[in-house]
């Protein structure tokens, strides 16, 4: 079989799988209302990371188990569903669980993506900070080593001008 042919094939059985779904069944309900919390506890959680990745990795499992559910809920179909909607191929799992998680995960991933860009922009906003600190303290110790003001020549002036008051004084004492 062609990819066309298998893509027809897909699209038909989807198509009539979904004609034949009573989406008012309180399964379908529940699964429904679990999306519906699932987003809004990654909204409200958006801000704090290690919960966003546990949030991700549950998500990427459970969309991981859908041939296990789907072999499960065949068997078992009885105990939430007046009618048995689960076939071998699992298309229906695949789009009502799988597919649902994978939007809801991306959805997880992009409020990640979201978190990393403002820790680096805020790393590199302190990087500059402190390289314009670096050089300003150079700049400043390059004028202060040009004016004679460094914490060596200091001393130095210090010394050399008391000197220089004592000259002046001994001089003006002489002339007395």
């Amino acid at each position: 079989m062609s990819k066309a042919e298998i893509f027809k094939h897909l699209s038909t059985i989807i198509l009539n799988e979904y004609d034949q779904i009573d989406f008012n069944e309180t399964f379908f309900v529940g699964v429904v209302i679990f999306y519906v919390t699932l987003i809004l506890f990654i909204t409200l959680i958006r801000k704090y990371v290690v919960p966003l990745l546990i949030t991700l990795f549950t998500l990427i499992f459970l969309a991981l188990s859908g041939t296990s559910i789907n072999n499960w809920l065949l068997e078992n179909w009885h105990l939430f569903l007046r009618k048995n909607y689960f076939e071998e191929e699992g298309i229906l799992v695949a789009f009502f669980w799988t597919t649902p998680l994978l939007f809801i995960a991306l959805y997880d991933i992009l409020w990640l993506f979201g978190k990393l860009v403002k820790w680096l922009a805020k790393m590199k906003k302190e990087e500059m900070l402190r390289e314009i600190q670096k050089a300003e303290e150079k700049l400043q110790q390059e004028e202060n080593s040009k004016k004679g003001n460094s914490p060596k020549n200091r001393n130095y002036n210090k010394n050399n001008n008391k000197s220089k008051k004592n000259k002046k004084n001994k001089k003006n004492r002489k002339k007395k």
